[in-house]
């Protein structure tokens, strides 16, 4: 999986995301993020649920990217979870942090 988009126009979700089945060989599009998302990251102990974040906001799919749900709040630069806990920590603007948890 991977995301992107144009960083100038954080609310522009315009082939901004791809998924890929083959360890990176071919790439398919995947629409439904809400914006310039600027990491995405597997759910720890899942195998299909991902978390898309950018400046603009957050996106949850629980299929693989197959389908986009927003995530209500502020948006974040940066993400990454906690490798052995149901947790997870979002940086942006002004020092913000931010928790995920499931």
């Amino acid at each position: 999986m991977t995301v992107g988009g144009d960083y100038r126009k954080e609310t522009e979700a315009v082939a901004n995301a791809a998924a890929t089945v083959d360890g990176g060989r071919t790439w398919t599009p995947i629409a439904g993020l809400g914006g310039f998302r600027s990491v995405v990251a597997l759910v720890p102990g899942t195998t299909r649920s991902w978390l898309a974040v950018g400046p603009s906001g957050s996106d949850l799919s629980t299929d693989d990217g197959a389908h986009w749900s927003a995530i209500a709040g502020d948006g974040y630069h940066a993400f990454a979870f906690a490798r052995r806990a149901h947790v997870g920590w979002g940086v942006g603007e002004s020092g913000r942090i931010g928790q995920f948890t499931w």
